[in-house]
């Protein structure tokens, strides 16, 4: 179980190594927090158990841009907001209806969109009460010109 170190995780994970499960428990830690390190739990636990499916690192490239490149631009956008001469300025980020709906075919984007959404949720709060905007455009389909 992966974050499974403490609190929920950690309790649910006792249960089910109460009720007979195997359970090997993995933590995020930023020294070792690697795919190597993930990779060397899941060969210790196959070692040990005999049956695990490995994969291959994914490609996080559209998880990136989508997920943390809105991230990174709203954070520096509200830096600047606040030291413009008026209140406000306005927050507009782009995901797509992948955002909103599961996209079987492309799960690393379907789930960086959806980080965009629910990121432009959170952040309807507070910039909202300093006369901020936020808005995330959620298209179904564009046809560039």
């Amino acid at each position: 179980m992966i974050g499974a170190a403490t609190d929920f995780g950690h309790t649910t994970a006792l249960d089910m190594a109460n009720k007979g499960w195997k359970v090997v428990i993995a933590n995020i830690n930023k020294l070792k927090g690697s795919w190597e390190a993930q990779y060397s739990a899941f060969k210790m636990t196959f070692d040990k158990y005999g049956w695990l499916d490995f994969v291959q690192p994914p490609d996080l490239n559209s998880t990136v841009v989508n997920f943390i490149g809105s991230t990174y631009t709203v954070l520096l956008a509200m830096k600047y907001f606040h030291k413009n001469p008026m209140v406000g300025g306005d927050l507009i980020m782009t995901a797509s209806v992948a955002g909103l709906y599961p996209t079987p075919v492309m799960p690393f984007s379907c789930g960086g969109k959806h980080g965009v959404v629910g990121f432009g949720r959170a952040m309807g709060g507070s910039p909202v009460k300093e006369g901020m905007l936020v808005n995330v455009l959620v298209p179904e389909w564009f046809q560039p010109q």
